[in-house]
């Protein structure tokens, strides 16, 4: 199993990047009708704290996948399946 079917599938990743185009066309939708500064601030810090948390995930998968020539097999899915109990 790779780290990828780990941390997240496709579709998973796919919806979550979606959700956040969303917001963002709101966000511009926002600015267009004149929205007050701080809404748009508070929908553009929704909108970054969901791809912060896609970036913490893939990131993750990129630990896995850099370690998985280098550490043996028992330890790479111990520290694997720790970096998945880590991400919400």
């Amino acid at each position: 199993m790779d780290g990828r079917q780990v941390f997240w599938s496709e579709g998973d990743l796919v919806r979550r990047l979606r959700r956040i185009e969303g917001q963002v066309r709101g966000v511009e939708a926002m600015v267009i009708r004149g929205a007050a500064c701080r809404d748009v601030l508070t929908q553009l810090a929704a909108a970054q704290g969901a791809l912060s948390k896609i970036t913490r995930i893939v990131e993750a998968c990129q630990l896995v996948e850099g370690l998985s020539e280098t550490m043996p097999e028992g330890e790479r899915d111990r520290l694997r399946d720790r970096l998945a109990g880590l991400i919400p």
